[in-house]
């Protein structure tokens, strides 16, 4: 099979098969059961049961040849993920439901997502689901303009990952529409990194970094694993692939959403000269919603809050961002 030949088969299975990475695929073969394709070089295109082949082997060889990516069909991984066809389209209704009811829902889309990247790497099934799950999120902001303050009031309801992905989502937003430049497109571009930049994260991996933003001179470095620090780059650099879907602007954020105005953030460790303005808008909303939790979402703190964010987060577009911020509390009136 010559290069034309093997993109024209490529091609041909994207729209009945997710591409998944082979390391990925080999790392979760104790848990999944459906065959695989596999194209390579001048071969012809392969499937292997797995119940039939000696697909590990087989696998492994191919891998050590060079073998970047395997083909699953989509059905079998919407089973092994538990979705049904009739769970595609995320229906809400931004009259109708009750602001748990709404938050329930985005969680539970958050859950697939997540459990999609974390099993399967980046494809075009996990960016779907974000897209959807952004896509609809900016909608309920324009629908429902108190959306954040009832979440926020409401403390933790929901698994913890998810609802917080929910939370900096529409606490960025928010703090975006203060601004009156800023368009939907803006919003997809924050919504979307929210929900992705920590997407291969675990609950205890997340909280072990909240842990460091009480010491805003903490050494990152020092404390945390290799995982837990090169997770921005190693993210941004899977869904750098799907580059007809993410904005730049995104990827930008996933890469510099740890990193700090004084240079002692992660993983690069660069200062607010070179950080965007839109990743300073996220860094801000994480540092809120994660503020806040430490206080128990009690609001009589949120001038507190407020203080120590100026405080650290004073410089260059942080300034810009914390003046968006100035504004977005009096307009929650979260005294209420």
């Amino acid at each position: 099979m010559n290069k034309k030949s093997e993109q024209n088969t490529t091609s041909s299975l994207k729209s009945t098969h997710y591409e998944i990475p082979a390391g990925v695929y080999q790392s979760m073969r104790n848990r999944v059961c459906f065959c695989i394709t596999i194209i390579f070089g001048s071969q012809k295109k392969i499937t292997l049961d797995p119940k039939n082949d000696d697909l590990d082997s087989v696998l492994t060889n191919y891998v050590k040849r060079g073998l970047k990516s395997v083909w699953a069909k989509k059905e079998d991984v919407d089973a092994f993920l538990n979705l049904s066809k009739t769970s595609k389209a995320l229906q809400i209704d931004p009259r109708g439901e009750s602001e748990t009811q709404i938050l329930a829902k985005l969680c539970e889309r958050v859950t697939q997502m997540r459990e999609g990247m974390q099993n399967l790497g980046a494809n075009l099934f996990v960016l779907d689901l974000a897209v959807e799950i952004s896509a609809k999120s900016v909608f309920l902001m324009q629908k429902r303009p108190h959306l954040l303050k009832s979440f926020i009031k409401n403390g933790v309801r929901f698994p913890f990952c998810q609802q917080r992905s929910i939370d900096i989502s529409f606490t960025a937003c928010s703090l975006l529409q203060q601004f009156k430049w800023a368009s939907e497109v803006q919003y997809q571009k924050i919504t979307l990194a929210s929900l992705l930049c920590d997407v291969t994260q675990t609950e205890s991996e997340i909280k072990e970094v909240d842990t460091l933003k009480l010491d805003p001179n903490a050494k990152w470095q020092k404390f945390l694993n290799i995982h837990i620090k090169s997770h921005p780059i190693e993210v941004a650099r899977e869904l750098s692939k799907y580059s007809d879907i993410i904005y730049p602007d995104t990827l930008k954020v996933i890469e510099q959403h740890h990193e700090l105005p004084n240079g002692k953030g992660f993983p690069k460790g660069i200062d607010d000269q070179r950080i965007s303005f839109l990743s300073s808008i996220y860094i801000i909303s994480e540092h809120l919603v994660d503020h806040l939790r430490f206080q128990n979402y009690d609001f009589n703190k949120v001038d507190d809050i407020c203080n120590r964010l100026k405080k650290n987060f004073s410089s260059s577009n942080f300034s810009k961002a914390l003046s968006g911020l100035e504004s977005l509390f009096p307009s929650l009136n979260l005294a209420n």
